[in-house]
């Protein structure tokens, strides 16, 4: 990965000791090369060699490191977003982890903009945050919980779908359909969802 200032390639473990874990937003691997082993082929990027120099702090040669600044420039990072196919939905089941026993803050409705927003916390990769934004007729069914503690419900793993013109995310494993929603599980419901995953 690069460095902050973007001048040099350096090696980043993606869960890393000190806890400031790579975050993947877009799992999309069209156009990737891959080698037989399933990994990804950078070798159109940096050869081998130099992938060891950078081991060791070397830095890569010009063209290489010209590549790579083309290639993150032509990259347009969104901190939002929105969840509307397919694969919306596993890119944020996976930056999120499914929500795994994350706890959920209570949500916060604005009458203004019609927004109903929630904050898991210790949830995604490496123990993010995730802020959620509901739009477009949000709804709120707690559950079987109190919902008058700081924190309404923790959630288990998520179910995240798309119906009727609906955003379901449901703290129920494995939902397929609105109508396997019971009265236990924690159910949001809106028009438009959108998220962000916040590091710490």
């Amino acid at each position: 990965v690069f460095d902050k200032t973007k001048s040099k390639l350096i090696v980043k473990d993606i869960l890393s000791k000190d806890g400031k874990d790579i975050i993947i937003v877009d799992r999309d691997q069209n156009g990737w090369k891959m080698d037989e082993k399933g990994k990804i082929d950078v070798s159109g990027y940096i050869s081998v060699i130099q992938a060891k120099l950078i081991l060791y702090d070397v830095k890569v040669n010009r063209r290489t490191l010209d590549r790579c600044i083309k290639a993150d420039a032509e990259y347009v990072y969104k901190e939002y977003h929105d969840v509307v196919t397919e694969k919306d939905i596993d890119d944020f089941l996976s930056a999120s982890d499914g929500l795994y026993y994350a706890v959920k803050s209570n949500p916060v409705y604005d009458n203004e903009t019609d927004c109903l927003s929630v904050y898991f916390a210790d949830s995604g990769q490496g123990g993010c945050d995730v802020e959620i934004l509901f739009n477009g007729n949000p709804q709120y069914a707690p559950g079987k919980y109190d919902p008058d503690k700081d924190y309404g419900c923790e959630f288990y793993e998520c179910s995240l779908l798309l119906y009727d013109g609906y955003v379901y995310l449901v703290n129920d494993y494995n939902i397929k359909d609105p109508s396997q929603i019971d009265d236990v599980s924690c159910c949001f419901r809106a028009k438009q969802m959108k998220y962000r995953v916040i590091p710490k």
